[in-house]
Protein backbone atom coordinates (compact mmCIF):
# COMPACT_ATOMS: atom_id res chain seq x y z
CA UNK A 1 0.00 0.00 0.00
CA UNK A 2 1.36 3.43 -0.63
CA UNK A 3 2.33 5.89 2.46
CA UNK A 4 -0.13 8.54 3.29
CA UNK A 5 0.21 11.35 5.24
CA UNK A 6 -1.61 10.07 7.97
CA UNK A 7 0.80 7.40 8.18
CA UNK A 8 3.89 9.76 8.80
CA UNK A 9 1.33 11.60 11.11
CA UNK A 10 0.67 8.84 12.82
CA UNK A 11 4.30 7.21 13.10
CA UNK A 12 5.41 8.65 16.93
CA UNK A 13 1.79 7.16 18.37
CA UNK A 14 2.50 4.04 16.79
CA UNK A 15 6.10 4.10 18.28
CA UNK A 16 5.02 5.32 21.59
CA UNK A 17 2.05 2.20 21.66
CA UNK A 18 4.55 -0.91 20.37
CA UNK A 19 7.04 0.23 22.98
CA UNK A 20 4.33 0.40 25.43
CA UNK A 21 3.34 -2.90 25.13
CA UNK A 22 6.85 -4.24 24.17
CA UNK A 23 8.11 -2.88 27.91
CA UNK A 24 4.86 -3.79 29.60
CA UNK A 25 5.97 -7.14 29.60
CA UNK A 26 7.50 -7.46 32.75
CA UNK A 27 4.82 -5.81 34.51
CA UNK A 28 2.80 -8.72 34.96
CA UNK A 29 5.64 -10.00 37.56
CA UNK A 30 5.84 -6.58 39.23
CA UNK A 31 2.50 -4.66 40.06
CA UNK A 32 4.41 -2.17 40.66
CA UNK A 33 7.39 -1.36 38.44
CA UNK A 34 9.97 1.40 38.29
CA UNK A 35 9.13 3.65 35.08
CA UNK A 36 11.95 5.21 32.89
CA UNK A 37 10.12 7.82 30.31
CA UNK A 38 12.05 9.78 27.58
CA UNK A 39 9.93 11.71 24.88
CA UNK A 40 8.80 15.43 24.58
CA UNK A 41 5.77 17.75 25.22
CA UNK A 42 3.24 14.72 24.92
CA UNK A 43 4.14 13.58 28.44
CA UNK A 44 6.23 16.64 30.15
CA UNK A 45 5.82 16.39 33.61
CA UNK A 46 7.48 19.47 34.67
CA UNK A 47 10.88 19.50 33.12
CA UNK A 48 10.43 22.55 30.44
CA UNK A 49 9.09 24.90 33.07
CA UNK A 50 11.72 23.91 35.54
CA UNK A 51 14.72 24.40 32.82
CA UNK A 52 12.92 28.37 32.55
CA UNK A 53 11.92 28.86 36.33
CA UNK A 54 8.25 28.78 35.39
CA UNK A 55 6.08 27.80 38.30
CA UNK A 56 2.88 27.34 35.39
CA UNK A 57 2.17 28.76 32.51
CA UNK A 58 -1.70 27.13 32.17
CA UNK A 59 -4.38 27.33 34.02
CA UNK A 60 -4.26 24.43 36.66
CA UNK A 61 -7.65 22.54 36.84
CA UNK A 62 -6.40 19.54 39.46
CA UNK A 63 -4.80 18.82 41.96
CA UNK A 64 -1.35 19.69 43.67
CA UNK A 65 0.40 16.28 42.75
CA UNK A 66 -0.06 17.24 38.80
CA UNK A 67 0.76 21.41 38.91
CA UNK A 68 3.88 23.00 37.47
CA UNK A 69 3.21 21.35 34.12
CA UNK A 70 2.80 22.83 30.67
CA UNK A 71 -0.83 21.36 30.26
CA UNK A 72 -4.02 21.41 31.76
CA UNK A 73 -4.85 18.13 32.61
CA UNK A 74 -3.46 14.26 32.90
CA UNK A 75 -1.25 13.23 30.00
CA UNK A 76 -1.06 9.26 28.95
CA UNK A 77 1.99 8.82 30.99
CA UNK A 78 0.11 9.66 34.56
CA UNK A 79 -2.82 7.40 32.95
CA UNK A 80 -0.36 4.82 32.69
CA UNK A 81 1.30 5.61 36.17
CA UNK A 82 -2.66 4.89 37.34
CA UNK A 83 -3.17 2.06 35.69
CA UNK A 84 0.00 0.44 37.64
CA UNK A 85 -1.36 1.69 40.86
CA UNK A 86 2.03 3.99 40.58
CA UNK A 87 2.97 7.52 41.85
CA UNK A 88 3.11 10.19 38.71
CA UNK A 89 6.66 10.51 37.50
CA UNK A 90 8.56 13.40 39.00
CA UNK A 91 10.77 15.43 36.53
CA UNK A 92 14.28 14.67 36.40
CA UNK A 93 15.15 18.15 36.93
CA UNK A 94 12.79 18.64 40.01
CA UNK A 95 15.84 19.64 42.73
CA UNK A 96 13.61 19.29 45.55
CA UNK A 97 10.68 17.23 46.68
CA UNK A 98 10.91 14.94 44.12
CA UNK A 99 10.83 11.14 44.48
CA UNK A 100 12.30 8.74 42.17
CA UNK A 101 11.68 5.19 43.62
CA UNK A 102 9.04 4.29 41.26
CA UNK A 103 10.63 6.01 38.28
CA UNK A 104 12.44 9.26 36.24
CA UNK A 105 10.63 11.15 33.90
CA UNK A 106 13.44 13.02 31.41
CA UNK A 107 10.83 14.30 28.87
CA UNK A 108 11.09 17.93 27.99
CA UNK A 109 8.63 19.93 25.51
CA UNK A 110 10.35 20.53 22.11
CA UNK A 111 12.33 17.58 22.03
CA UNK A 112 13.11 15.31 19.00
CA UNK A 113 14.78 12.00 18.20
CA UNK A 114 17.40 14.27 15.77
CA UNK A 115 19.58 15.99 15.93
CA UNK A 116 21.71 14.84 18.67
CA UNK A 117 23.29 17.81 19.29
CA UNK A 118 20.04 19.62 20.43
CA UNK A 119 19.28 20.81 24.01
CA UNK A 120 17.47 18.17 24.67
CA UNK A 121 17.04 15.47 22.36
CA UNK A 122 16.81 11.45 23.22
CA UNK A 123 20.07 11.22 23.13
CA UNK A 124 20.49 14.05 25.79
CA UNK A 125 17.92 12.16 27.98
CA UNK A 126 19.46 8.96 27.73
CA UNK A 127 22.64 10.35 28.83
CA UNK A 128 20.97 12.00 31.97
CA UNK A 129 19.34 8.92 32.25
CA UNK A 130 23.16 7.55 32.38
CA UNK A 131 24.37 9.85 34.93
CA UNK A 132 20.93 9.33 37.44
CA UNK A 133 21.82 5.40 36.80
CA UNK A 134 25.28 5.58 38.00
CA UNK A 135 24.58 7.72 40.81
CA UNK A 136 21.75 6.50 42.17
CA UNK A 137 24.07 2.94 41.97
CA UNK A 138 26.93 4.76 43.93
CA UNK A 139 24.70 5.69 46.81
CA UNK A 140 22.12 3.30 47.07
CA UNK A 141 24.78 0.52 49.06
CA UNK A 142 25.43 2.78 51.33
CA UNK A 143 21.74 2.75 52.42
CA UNK A 144 20.40 6.37 51.41
CA UNK A 145 16.30 6.23 51.20
CA UNK A 146 14.66 7.19 47.65
CA UNK A 147 17.52 5.75 45.22
CA UNK A 148 17.32 2.80 43.11
CA UNK A 149 19.63 -0.06 42.66
CA UNK A 150 20.21 -2.81 40.34
CA UNK A 151 17.40 -4.70 40.36
CA UNK A 152 15.25 -1.07 39.61
CA UNK A 153 17.18 -0.54 36.60
CA UNK A 154 16.73 -4.11 35.31
CA UNK A 155 13.19 -4.65 35.46
CA UNK A 156 11.99 -1.32 34.82
CA UNK A 157 9.59 -0.25 32.25
CA UNK A 158 11.37 2.04 29.70
CA UNK A 159 8.78 4.28 27.43
CA UNK A 160 9.72 6.49 24.89
CA UNK A 161 7.47 9.13 22.93
CA UNK A 162 9.45 10.87 20.25
CA UNK A 163 8.97 11.96 17.09
CA UNK A 164 6.29 14.55 16.40
CA UNK A 165 8.51 17.35 16.51
CA UNK A 166 10.91 15.85 14.22
CA UNK A 167 8.13 15.67 11.93
CA UNK A 168 6.81 19.30 12.45
CA UNK A 169 9.86 20.33 11.90
CA UNK A 170 10.53 18.67 8.45
CA UNK A 171 7.54 19.19 7.25
CA UNK A 172 8.21 22.90 7.74
CA UNK A 173 10.82 22.63 5.28
CA UNK A 174 10.73 20.10 3.36
CA UNK A 175 8.73 18.23 0.94
CA UNK A 176 6.68 14.80 1.46
CA UNK A 177 9.14 12.72 -0.31
CA UNK A 178 12.02 14.25 1.67
CA UNK A 179 10.55 13.79 5.06
CA UNK A 180 9.80 10.55 4.53
CA UNK A 181 13.38 9.71 3.72
CA UNK A 182 14.31 11.02 6.90
CA UNK A 183 12.03 8.53 9.24
CA UNK A 184 14.41 5.92 9.43
CA UNK A 185 17.12 7.58 10.62
CA UNK A 186 14.50 9.12 13.32
CA UNK A 187 13.75 5.34 13.56
CA UNK A 188 17.42 4.01 14.01
CA UNK A 189 17.76 6.83 16.98
CA UNK A 190 14.93 5.74 18.81
CA UNK A 191 16.11 2.08 18.16
CA UNK A 192 19.99 3.02 19.86
CA UNK A 193 18.23 4.69 22.70
CA UNK A 194 16.20 1.58 23.37
CA UNK A 195 19.16 -0.86 23.49
CA UNK A 196 21.87 1.22 25.07
CA UNK A 197 19.80 2.29 27.76
CA UNK A 198 18.64 -1.13 28.91
CA UNK A 199 21.96 -2.82 28.72
CA UNK A 200 23.09 -3.24 32.47
CA UNK A 201 26.42 -2.09 31.63
CA UNK A 202 25.78 1.09 30.03
CA UNK A 203 27.36 4.50 31.82
CA UNK A 204 26.32 7.01 28.90
CA UNK A 205 28.06 6.87 25.92
CA UNK A 206 25.63 6.57 23.10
Amino acid sequence: MPTTTMDVLFFPFLVFLLLLIVSSVPSECNPKPVIFNFGDSNSDTGNFLITRGMLSQLPQNFSLPLQGRLCDGRLVLDFLCESLNARYLSPFMESIASNFTNGVNFAIAGSSAFPRTGPFSLAVQVAQFARFKNRSLEFFSPGIEGLLGEEDFANGLYVIDMGQNDLDTAFASHSYAQVVQRIPSWIAEIENAIWVSTKPEFKGKL
